[in-house]
């Protein structure tokens, strides 16, 4: 089964040059054995699950799912945050839903307690187990790092360390007083496609723009998109309009701003940063033909809540019609007519080096 899938996934010539070469098979976005291959991709990179701004107190958790590893974020009454996959050391329940603020861990099944840094406290009701270590019993922890305000996971304990070019992007995001904005609220949407799809069209350097989003496209000068490829992340640039044009979208000029920014991040992570504001997006498959996007939303503090509204309406009109094109596509792929497409060579360099990167990982995971 490898060898047959390896041959599949050298379907797609990683080596041309993006004027001669073809989009990877339809296969990649169908197959349950390409389903099974990202899974094992995505939890071998970092996952951008939350932001530093989440966690107020000591106590404050957020309890979430990735590619169905329960896991949850907590501070620390040292004010550390650690993170733990979700499950009991006793029958395995989930400890933690949703997100709030407790003083100490109890699992709702049997009351097994743990202090906030993972430690069993308290199992009743086992006196008379033998060679029971309360040390070997405490939770399973991931390794977690902070990248500007955002908290990155490693699900398989061996990623790979962050691309040292990030830093150029973290200057960017110091220069525009990103770590002024704080996190004001998280918007997911189920999507019926690949979740590759979502990042090919997220990457195709503003080719979709004018005619999908055409209430952004009037706040933006489209002949100054800019799209520029480092190791493993693409930075695409756009000056905002000198005469901006409001038509039948509801983007609007203050909160666009001088410039937009989209940055993407191998293999599913991105931050829009325009104006005063900033949405990231977190990129989770769920299926081979669903997925899930989760938008968050940053201010300034001071943001009135009426700009606040009309900017995630501004926001969720644009993921609206992304939603729909990206759900066409993926029915799309599914014909017998179609099997490999094209890049136009100046806008989809990004889409490009995705798909490379993404071929290296899926042959190491065949080694």
């Amino acid at each position: 089964m490898s060898t047959q899938l390896e041959a599949e996934i050298n379907k797609f010539d990683s080596i041309n040059a993006i004027e001669v070469a073809d989009t990877p098979p339809s296969s990649w976005y169908l197959d349950q054995q390409f389903y099974e291959l990202d899974k094992k991709v995505l939890m071998n990179n970092w996952q951008f699950v939350a932001s530093v701004d989440q966690f107020t107190e000591s106590g404050s958790y957020i309890a979430g799912s990735f590619c169905n590893e329960p896991y949850f974020i907590i501070k620390t009454e040292a004010g550390d945050l650690r993170a733990f996959y979700n499950v009991c050391r006793h029958h395995a329940a989930e400890l933690l839903k949703g997100e709030g603020c407790t003083k100490d861990i109890v699992c709702p099944y049997h009351a097994w307690n743990y202090s906030l840094d993972g430690q069993l406290k308290k199992a009743p009701q086992m006196a008379g187990v033998k060679n029971f270590n309360r040390e070997k019993l405490s939770l399973s922890e991931i390794p977690l790092k902070v990248w500007n305000k955002f908290i990155l996971l490693d699900f398989s304990g061996n990623s790979r360390a962050l691309d040292t070019d990030l830093n150029r992007f973290d200057q960017k995001l110091v220069e525009l007083g990103t770590n002024q904005l704080k996190f004001m609220c998280r918007r997911v949407y189920e999507i019926k496609c690949n979740w590759k799809v979502y990042i090919d069209n997220y990457l195709d350097g503003g080719y979709h723009v004018d005619h999908l989003h055409k209430g952004l496209a009037g706040q933006l000068k489209m002949d100054d998109y800019r799209v520029e490829n480092y190791k493993t992340w693409t930075l695409q640039s756009c000056a905002a309009s000198l005469n901006p044009i409001q038509s039948e979208g509801i983007d609007f000029k203050e909160r666009i701003g001088q410039e937009a920014l989209y940055g993407w991040f191998y293999p599913n992570f991105m931050i829009n940063r325009y104006g005063n504001i900033m949405d990231t997006n977190w990129i989770i498959p769920t299926a081979p033909d669903h997925c899930l996007t989760i938008f968050d939303y940053y201010f300034l503090p001071a943001t009135s809540e009426d700009f606040i509204s009309a900017s995630i309406k501004a926001s969720e009109q644009v993921q609206i019609e992304d939603v729909d094109i990206c759900q066409s596509v993926h029915r799309g792929l599914s014909s017998k007519s179609y099997s490999t497409g094209r890049y136009a060579p100046t806008l989809e360099g990004g889409a490009y080096l995705f798909h490379k990167l993404l071929k290296e990982d899926y042959l190491a995971q065949l080694r």
